[in-house]
């Protein structure tokens, strides 16, 4: 999006809040969509292992949540993902909320005990690892 684009003109109502005369996504998965289409060959992602374009990315998106539904993953399960910063995290993500599914970060620093107890305790269907 432009600068321009994002400069739309400012509305207060009566309530104090500030609106502006932009049309904004319903959600997220609503606003990649958007954006791949708008953009789908600038870059998206830098990680330290590739660098990918928004239609590469969501292509990776697509076929992580095929996987996920291919699992029995439903919306509204939880999905716990374990995973360091980066390309595969962040598509997980996407993934899980485009199945209307509950991403549930996991940090990958913890110990297994540790891991363990959040794991058991969220209620997760299934567990992303990577």
């Amino acid at each position: 999006m432009t600068a321009s684009q994002l400069s739309g003109t400012r509305v207060s109502s009566e309530d104090g809040l500030r609106r502006y005369d932009l049309e904004v996504p319903g959600n997220l998965v609503d606003m990649l969509d958007r954006t791949v289409a708008r953009n789908g060959s600038g870059r998206a992602f830098i990680d330290d292992d590739r660098t990918a374009t928004w239609s590469e990315f969501a292509s990776i998106v697509d076929t992580t949540g095929r996987g996920l539904a291919s699992h029995g993953v439903a919306p509204g399960d939880r999905v716990a993902v374990l995973a360091g910063n980066g390309v595969p995290l962040t598509a997980s993500y996407w993934a899980i909320w485009r199945l209307g599914a509950i991403a549930v970060p996991l940090n990958h620093r913890l110990t297994a005990s540790d891991l363990a107890a959040q794991l058991q305790g969220s209620g997760s269907r299934f567990l992303l690892i990577g």
